[in-house]
């Protein structure tokens, strides 16, 4: 499972919450390489937010990848499931 979680990069939407700092720490505790976390900050409108976070996730080389709200909180081993199901399907 480790390799499906290398090859995931994980988009951190924030506008100003003060969890961004844990949401990232979550999401790499997962096993998600910090360098494959990357943040859209403070995007106005939603919807502007939304095409950044596509335009990157179309740049990036990755064969999954996630659009995370910073004010979530991934829990520990909950990526490794969706993946899986995921690269099932």
């Amino acid at each position: 499972m480790s390799g499906l979680l290398k090859n995931t990069s994980v988009i951190i939407r924030s506008s100003g919450e003060r969890t961004v700092g844990l949401c990232g720490y979550a999401v790499e505790k997962n096993g998600v390489p910090a360098s494959n976390i990357h943040l859209v900050k403070n995007e106005k409108p939603f919807s502007q937010a939304l095409k950044k976070g596509y335009e990157l996730a179309l740049k990036l080389s990755t064969k999954y990848t996630f659009f995370v709200d910073a004010d979530t909180v991934v829990l520990e081993d909950a990526m490794a499931p969706m993946l899986s199901a995921m690269d099932r399907l």
